[in-house]
């Protein structure tokens, strides 16, 4: 082998969760080798100084075959083209990564809500532009405090205002420093329109309007502050939004 010990440095959120099933996909036959820094569901290592990264050496522990096996699962349902039943199933089991269910959870609110249209990404910031976050540096605070399972980065965040920002059915209106919600933006928050999402991919799943896939939530943002785990999959084939086999 190339290496005695591998040490993988992943945290919580989203980005970090899906990087890691990657990684375990590749990591076949590695236990023993392989440790993990348990990631505490709260910090992120960009964020912590150097006493508390570096008390963090040797608090690695064993990656176990069981792990290896659900991180490869996990991909292999992120990747499979065009069909996210695999990711709806596997974030109802006890996976052995304890922020991996909340992770596949908060890919699949990225599709399309059943009520509104808008992914959860683009409601958070419709909502913090209403709030008065008018530049990228505000949005940023607001999204990261109401959404923390995503953790933006600031080029995605633009790039969600900028999806929601083009085109004759746009819902923000201005430039940055003076991004505003619209009357169209208004209606679809207070649910009495529906956005139509351009094209775009969550995983292997094609997005498109009307979209094949949704996602039917039963609330999005808890008083808690991040999104919830009610809700489920569904497809746009079904009145009564249960997840169904694609013809």
């Amino acid at each position: 082998p190339r290496h005695e010990r591998v040490v993988l440095w992943f945290e919580h959120d989203l980005h970090d969760q899906i990087l890691l099933a990657r990684v375990l996909a590749a990591c076949t036959g590695m236990e023993g080798r392989l440790f993990a820094v348990p990631a505490d569901g709260v910090r992120h290592f960009g964020a912590m100084d150097v006493r508390d990264l570096a008390m963090l050496r040797g608090a690695e522990v064993a990656v176990t075959a069981a792990q290896i096996e659900a991180g490869a699962a996990v991909w292999e349902a992120v990747s499979r083209f065009d069909d996210p039943q695999g990711i709806e199933a596997l974030r109802q089991q006890p996976l052995p990564w304890p922020h991996m269910a909340a992770a596949l959870t908060r890919l699949l609110q990225e599709l399309p809500w059943r009520g509104d249209g808008l992914a959860l990404s683009e409601r958070v910031a419709l909502r913090g532009i209403a709030g008065g976050a008018a530049d990228l540096s505000a949005l940023m605070r607001a999204a990261h405090e109401a959404d923390p399972v995503l953790h933006i980065t600031d080029l995605a965040l633009r790039a969600t205002v900028r999806r929601l920002s083009d085109g004759a059915l746009k819902l923000v209106s201005g430039t940055e420093g003076s991004w505003r919600v619209n009357e169209r933006g208004a209606a679809v928050l207070a649910g009495h329109e529906r956005h139509r999402t351009p094209p775009r991919w969550v995983g292997g799943t094609a997005v498109r309007s009307p979209s094949s896939w949704l996602w039917n939530g039963a609330g999005d943002l808890p008083h808690g502050g991040g999104p919830g785990t009610s809700g489920s999959l569904g497809h746009a084939g079904s009145r009564d939004g249960a997840s169904v086999p694609r013809a």
